[in-house]
């Protein structure tokens, strides 16, 4: 199902539904992104986002530079798309 909306910013509906990459998924999902661009991933409170990487939160530092991008620096494993 493709995703609608007004504001790309505003990933939930109000109905335990989100926006994450263009598509509907569940609120239950964590999205990394946005609703334009973001994967979605099953939620994990030990792992947070990077960009659009779920990586480990304790092994794991973000950066992002001036034009934007992320970069994950530190001891990780990537988590794959679960979503």
């Amino acid at each position: 199902m493709d995703c609608f909306y007004q504001n790309p910013d505003e990933l939930y509906d109000g109905y335990e539904k989100q926006c994450c990459g263009g598509s509907v998924v569940s609120s239950a999902m964590t999205c990394c992104g946005d609703a334009v661009s973001g994967v979605s991933y099953i939620a994990n409170s030990s792992l947070t986002c990077c960009g659009d990487q779920y990586v480990p939160a304790d092994r794991a530092v973000c950066c992002m530079s001036s034009t934007g991008r992320y970069k994950v620096h530190g001891l990780y494993f990537h988590i794959g798309n679960e979503g």
